[in-house]
C-alpha cells in the first residue's frame, strides 16, 4: 500500500464467493465460502434516495445506486472477485467500536474493474461496483 491507501482503506470487508450446485431433480442451489476476513478496502457509498429493495438501492428514475469498494490489487483473492460474490462490512473504529453499517452485506454487481499503478499512480485497485443487500443470504455473517 502507498501512503495514500495506508490513510483512507480503513474500513475492513470479510469477502464471500458463491458456489452453485445444480440438484439432479431439482432447481440450483447456491452456497457461499468465506474467500478471505477482515480485507483493507475504502469503501465510497452513493447517495441513495430511496431506500433498499431486493437487488439494491433505488432511485427515483429507477437508476441502480452504486457504492464502490476500492481493494488493493496485491492478493490474488482480491483479484479473484466477480459479479455475484457478497462482501460483508466488518469495520470498526480505532476505539473498538462497530461502524454503523458493520454487518451489512452488499453484492458485487458485473464485473470489478482493475485500474493498474502508472509512474504518478504507485498502487493496483480493485473497484468492486456494489448494492447493498437487504438481508445476508444464508451461511454469510
Amino acid at each position: 500500500m502507498n501512503i495514500r491507501q495506508t490513510r483512507t482503506y480503513i474500513h475492513t470487508f470479510d469477502i464471500w464467493e458463491p458456489t452453485d450446485t445444480i440438484g439432479a431433480s431439482g432447481p440450483t442451489t447456491r452456497t457461499y465460502s468465506l474467500r478471505q476476513a477482515s480485507t483493507a478496502c475504502y469503501f465510497q457509498p452513493a447517495a441513495a434516495i430511496m431506500s433498499p429493495s431486493d437487488v439494491g438501492s433505488q432511485e427515483d428514475i429507477a437508476a441502480m445506486t452504486m457504492d464502490r469498494i476500492r481493494f488493493m490489487a496485491d492478493d490474488a483473492d482480491v483479484r479473484a472477485i466477480e459479479a455475484d460474490w457478497v462482501l460483508v462490512n466488518k469495520s470498526t473504529y480505532t476505539s473498538g467500536t462497530n461502524m454503523p453499517e458493520y454487518g451489512a452485506g452488499w453484492i458485487v454487481m458485473g464485473s470489478p474493474k482493475m485500474v493498474r499503478g502508472t509512474d504518478l499512480r504507485t498502487a493496483d485497485e480493485v473497484i468492486c461496483f456494489v448494492n447493498r443487500m437487504v438481508e445476508l443470504p444464508t451461511g454469510v455473517s
